[in-house]
């Protein structure tokens, strides 16, 4: 498979997974909590990182890009289709950094696809009752806490 196709099939991997997610509103909300804890788990991770001048931009991307609230459909579109044109211009490292960031970008939507259903399936999970999700920051900058609410009859 050449690289256009690589970037064509993780951009309709990312569809197909967020096509389910609509379709299934409770993982929807499941993935978008994830995203949430995923964005202010790095935000705070990598505070240092996102003041230096010399990562400001690359962490920029990761909160913004990977783990943005923003819907990214006609980007991913716009993607898909000038990958051809990605293979047949540019030098071999500049296709093999969109290759790799297509891949990122579908291994990322398929483990926060993941954390989701097993978020609604685990034991957490109240039946037949969307995540009641809540995110906070510890004290101190500490790690990000996430957990689901829990029905107490």
């Amino acid at each position: 498979m050449g690289p256009a196709e690589t970037i064509r099939d993780a951009v309709a991997d990312v569809s197909h997974l967020r096509a389910e997610a609509l379709a299934r509103p409770e993982l929807g909300e499941a993935v978008a909590c994830i995203k949430q804890f995923q964005s202010r788990r790095f935000a705070g991770t990598y505070a240092d990182l996102a003041l230096d001048p010399r990562y400001r931009a690359a962490t920029r991307f990761f909160l913004e890009q990977l783990y943005g609230e923003a819907s990214y459909v006609e980007r991913d579109a716009q993607f898909s289709r000038v990958a051809g044109a990605l293979q047949r211009l540019l030098p071999k490292p500049a296709v093999a950094s969109a290759v790799a960031l297509a891949q990122l970008h579908a291994l990322s939507e398929r483990l926060d696809h993941a954390m989701g259903e097993a978020w609604l399936t685990g034991p957490a999970a109240p039946p037949n009752e969307p995540p009641q999700p809540w995110l906070r920051q510890a004290p101190r900058g500490g790690a990000v806490v996430l957990g689901a609410a829990r029905r107490t009859n």
